[in-house]
């Protein structure tokens, strides 16, 4: 989160004469990243065509909740607001955070529909075990048909297996193409013991190589 105590204490050093001239720049980095990943692999580009509702959907699948999944919620939410889509998201959370994170979102509504400016709409489920099929059960019956996924929780193995476990859900729907699945992976050489067939439709991030040294897209 911002740090705000951070910012406090250095207003306290300009105001007790410390230092004549304090400047402070907060970068969030995770953020931009998040961004770019997102227009690099366009989630408008495997858009779903509705065409009761005169739209394309956005169907956008989140597991975890923690800083970074935030980071990224923010940022789905701000990028899939445009005009001719629908944004849908689905949380899958393996603790209890909606309501800490309607506190940080106060303008967030669970859905919106003011069709040209904000139309979107967000499942969040809490205490969902995401290490039994509990997982693969929620996304098959309720989002099997997701566009984008990210997956950012507790290690790099986790993540990885949860990401494979999504890929096969969707193979076993016939879905093999029309959908990324991010997952967040801080160890490049953890991704040595993968072939590429293996990781098809899945795409690593979070490394600090990619975090701080990506071409801006």
């Amino acid at each position: 989160d911002t740090p705000w105590s951070l910012y406090d204490n250095l207003v306290e050093k300009l105001k007790n004469g410390e230092q004549e001239q304090t400047v402070v720049n907060y970068i969030r980095i995770e953020e931009n990243y998040v961004y770019n990943n997102l227009l690099r692999y366009s989630i408008f580009e495997n858009a779903i065509e509705n065409p009761a509702e005169k739209c394309k959907d956005i169907k956008v699948l989140l597991i975890g909740m923690n800083t970074r999944n935030f980071e990224f919620l923010k940022a789905v939410l701000h990028l899939g607001q445009m005009p001719g889509y629908h944004l849908n998201i689905m949380v899958l959370d393996a603790g209890a955070n909606k309501e800490i994170l309607w506190q940080k979102m106060p303008e967030v509504k669970d859905s919106c529909k003011v069709v040209g400016d904000a139309w979107y709409s967000i499942i969040y489920k809490e205490n969902v075990s995401l290490d039994t099929c509990a997982l693969e059960t929620i996304v098959k019956e309720e989002f099997i048909d997701f566009n984008w996924a990210y997956v950012g929780m507790e290690d790099d193995l986790k993540n990885i297996g949860i990401a494979m476990r999504l890929n096969a859900v969707k193979y076993r729907a016939g879905q093999k193409n029309g959908y990324i699945i991010q997952v967040n992976v801080a160890r490049k050489k953890f991704l040595d013991n993968y072939n590429s067939v293996i990781m098809k439709n899945i795409v690593p991030s979070g490394m600090f190589v990619d975090i701080y040294h990506y071409d801006f897209v």
